[in-house]
């Protein structure tokens, strides 16, 4: 599986441009507050997570944009994973409101975060899919690599496992960390 990833170097480097910009993210709302931002009515009142509940709307909103993706040949994806990058601009930002932490901030969200990026990134990926055979039509010859139907479910398989480990990671490992950093 991680051998056939290696000659897919589209998604690498879409892997690699979603972290990139996780990290951006993170750091630029640490030493830029936006004051605009209405996070004062947000509620952090300790809520038992459910893993099952993480899990079903990470992978909900994957599938979407997947589905959307591959009907627009991926412009509607761009636009909803660019929303969801600003989501997460507003959460890194209300953290660091309540913490004035970047140690704090950084492991309560990279912990499951970076597993959820890189399940985004797939399901960006596999969103291009009407793109990229597109591409190869109008060139006429395979420009760009499409996957067979095999190759699709395992990436959409390995999109699941990402997703499943971490709302796993986020339910039962993340809160360990939150209350070990808060009785410090």
């Amino acid at each position: 599986m991680v051998k056939h990833l290696i000659h897919r170097k589209f998604l690498i480097i879409n892997s690699i441009f979603f972290i990139i910009v996780y990290f951006m993210l993170l750091v630029s709302s640490y030493y830029i507050r936006d004051s605009s931002i209405a996070t004062d009515n947000m509620n952090l009142s300790p809520k038992k997570l459910v893993w099952i509940e993480l899990f079903l709307h990470n992978l909900g909103l994957a599938l979407l944009i997947v589905g959307v993706g591959i009907i627009s040949f991926g412009f509607l994806s761009a636009l909803i994973v660019i929303l969801n990058f600003y989501l997460l601009y507003i959460s890194f930002d209300y953290i660091f409101k309540i913490s004035d932490d970047f140690f704090y901030g950084f492991l309560i969200i990279s912990t499951h975060g970076i597993l959820e990026i890189l399940a985004m990134s797939l399901a960006f990926y596999l969103s291009t899919f009407s793109l990229r055979k597109l591409i190869n039509n109008i060139y006429s010859f395979k420009k760009v690599r499409v996957e067979s139907l095999t190759s699709f479910v395992k990436l959409i398989l390995l999109m699941v496992a990402l997703f499943l480990i971490s709302s796993l990671i986020e339910t039962f490992i993340t809160p360990s960390i939150l209350n070990h950093l808060l009785s410090m």
